[in-house]
């Protein structure tokens, strides 16, 4: 679909509004919304509409798969119809506390912390398994510099995983990400 403010318009008016929309956020190919009442969410129209492959409704977290153009409808919704993005509302976050089962809101937790390191976990090893590719059937010298560049790039994240989870976490529980990192980079 050529005309994404057209989509996210027609998104926005099926989710019941601005005033119903409590946090928003993207990954890859999906928005992930929380909203204040459920009931205005029209799954059937926005499984209908053109630019949308799937709508996914789980424990209180509605996903609207929309494929690798999600960023561009999720800077339109931010930018030209006000949504805040990324961060949950004071009022919001209250709210969620009370909404679900513990078993649900504990999974919903942690792939908000672990959803956002999975691109730099792939991309390590995958340059990993790269490697042991060229290594193995000796097309570069494990001994050469551009090995142990490349190497040390791919274990980089890995070394500092931590720190990354310290990042992510501290996103999830909204603190201060620089503070959350400073302490766990004294703990290493």
């Amino acid at each position: 679909m050529s005309n994404f403010r057209l989509l996210a318009g027609e998104i926005l008016e099926l989710i019941g509004g601005e005033k119903n929309v409590g946090s928003l956020t993207h990954c890859i190919t999906r928005l992930r919304l929380s909203l204040k009442d459920g009931t205005k969410f029209n799954k059937a129209a926005l499984d209908n509409l053109d630019g949308v492959i799937l709508v996914v409704e789980s424990n209180n977290q509605y996903q609207v798969v929309i494929g690798n153009d999600v960023s561009t409808v999720y800077r339109l919704l931010v930018e030209e119809f006000g949504i805040k993005g990324d961060a949950p509302s004071d009022s919001e976050s209250e709210s969620d506390g009370k909404k679900g089962n513990m078993v649900g809101r504990l999974f919903n937790k942690m792939s908000s912390i672990l959803v956002p390191i999975v691109p730099a976990l792939a991309g390590a090893g995958m340059l990993k398994a790269f490697l042991v590719i060229l290594s193995t059937y000796h097309f570069i010298d494990t001994a050469g510099s551009t090995y142990k560049i490349l190497a040390a790039a791919s274990n980089s994240v890995f070394y500092f995983l931590p720190l990354l989870l310290a990042f992510s976490c501290a996103k999830a529980f909204n603190a201060h990400p620089f503070v959350s990192v400073a302490i766990v980079g004294a703990f290493l």
